[in-house]
């Protein structure tokens, strides 16, 4: 019913939820943070795509198998949403001088990736004598958007400069998830976005404004509040080192934070230790 619903106020063009209502803001330079916010919403609650298994009188494995796609989201995709996202996210970033507004654009605007990333399709198995299992799997639009556009996790990194601490979560939660999902491809573009985020910073290391990031973290009055960042910093580290089959790139990623002075920072939270 909800589908139906959706479906027929989208035919109709005026639908302020439609993903090509979103489109228009970003090509018209219209899009505030009202938006945004009205965007994560959309890409969270529309209705979900799902495959539903009819199995046959004869036999519980075999049957017709029915997928319907999550229109809005493919919608979304088709229409380069991603692209536009980070086409503004790139524009506010490379802004000399950011005011407080220009801050909670970005902030809105990593909110609104990561609810496109984590998009999900529900598979309901339907057994035969009225039994069924459901069966939650990842459907991978927006991961595979975002591996398939050259310059996406380059910029998404960048919002690790972010001023609110969620982003820099959220922007390691990405990339330790971006390190598995299809090696070693995947893993290699983490390792070349941080890369193109040294060159952007203009640093000697490709790790030291993470290291650092930590070290200011350890050290603020309000660690107990910022555990999460840490947490979250070392798992990526781990997906860093162990995302890859390659035992001598597993050896040289982990001499590389080493020569950081990496080892101090265990020593000063050892508690951390047990997440690597």
């Amino acid at each position: 019913m909800l589908i139906q619903q959706y479906e027929k106020r989208n035919k109709s063009g005026k639908d302020k939820n439609g993903a090509e209502y979103f489109i228009n803001k970003f090509q018209t330079r219209a899009c505030k943070r009202e938006h945004l916010e009205h965007l994560r919403v959309s890409l969270v609650t529309e209705p979900i795509g799902y495959a539903l298994f009819i199995p046959t009188p004869f036999s519980p494995t075999i049957g017709i198998m029915k997928k319907k796609k999550n229109r809005w989201l493919v919608k979304f995709k088709e229409l380069l949403g991603l692209e536009y996202m980070l086409d503004l996210m790139n524009d506010i970033d490379l802004r000399r001088a950011k005011t407080k507004e220009d801050y909670d654009m970005l902030h809105e605007i990593v909110r609104c990736i990561r609810a496109f990333l984590n998009n999900k399709v529900l598979c309901f198995l339907f057994f035969w004598l009225q039994k069924k299992k459901n069966l939650p799997i990842e459907q991978q639009h927006g991961i595979k958007a975002a591996l398939s556009s050259p310059n996406a996790l380059n910029i998404i990194f960048r919002a690790i400069d972010s001023t609110f601490m969620s982003d820099k979560e959220t922007v390691l939660e990405i990339m330790s998830g971006m390190c598995f999902v299809d090696q070693p491809t995947s893993h290699q573009k983490v390792l070349d976005a941080m890369k193109s985020y040294q060159e952007y910073r203009k640093e000697e290391r490709r790790f030291q404004s993470l290291v650092n990031f930590m070290s200011t973290t350890l050290a603020a009055q309000d660690n107990r509040e910022n555990s999460g960042f840490l947490v979250t910093a070392m798992i990526f580290i781990n997906s860093l080192i162990t995302g890859v089959d390659d035992l001598d790139l597993r050896i040289h990623v982990r001499n590389e934070f080493y020569q950081l002075n990496f080892a101090s920072l265990i020593k000063v939270a050892p508690s951390l230790s047990s997440v690597t």
